[in-house]
């Protein structure tokens, strides 16, 4: 595979609101080289990237439901529990104060479906190439599914694409 140009990370309304106010304009994302893997060639690694991985079926996935006011979504559920363990980390490196801690949680705890709608970031590799991290086999969907993190991500360094 050649190397790409763009990363792709699905994030929700909520998790860019919170960053961009309480932290910096720094985000902390998951990315993936390719936005589908499903519409990849079955010979590239590329098409090896894992459903709960991919941005586009994340994104489908909060999206309807989102739209369907879902009040069972795992994905929203699984959500709302990374934004407190981000909360807590940004807590423990002093980034945050207890009072934004406290007020973080506030608002985790009383959003809605609509504060989880959809966000996909497009990021340009050369803006990051030097930042990127490979995920170990250990912790990604499938054992050969190519995931990256992405722990300072600045606003400036990525599109946001609503549809």
């Amino acid at each position: 595979m050649p190397e790409n140009l763009l990363y792709f990370s699905t994030n929700t309304k909520i998790s860019f609101i919170l960053n961009e106010k309480f932290y910096n304009q720094r985000h902390f994302v998951w990315c993936a080289p390719v936005f589908d893997p499903r519409k990849e060639n079955s010979y590239d690694t590329a098409s090896l990237l894992g459903p709960t991985s991919s941005p586009c079926e994340i994104y489908e996935t909060l999206k309807s439901e989102v739209s369907r006011s879902d009040r069972h979504s795992v994905k929203i559920d699984q959500n709302k529990i990374g934004l407190k363990k981000g909360a807590a980390s940004k807590l423990e490196e002093e980034v945050i104060t207890e009072q934004e801690f406290a007020r973080i949680t506030y608002y985790i705890d009383n959003a809605t479906n609509l504060d989880f709608t959809p966000l996909l970031y497009i990021i340009p590799r050369d803006k990051v190439k030097d930042r990127i991290i490979e995920v170990h086999p250990k912790d990604t969907a499938t054992l050969f599914g190519m995931e990256y993190q992405i722990k300072d991500l600045h606003r400036s360094e990525f599109s946001i694409i609503e549809f």
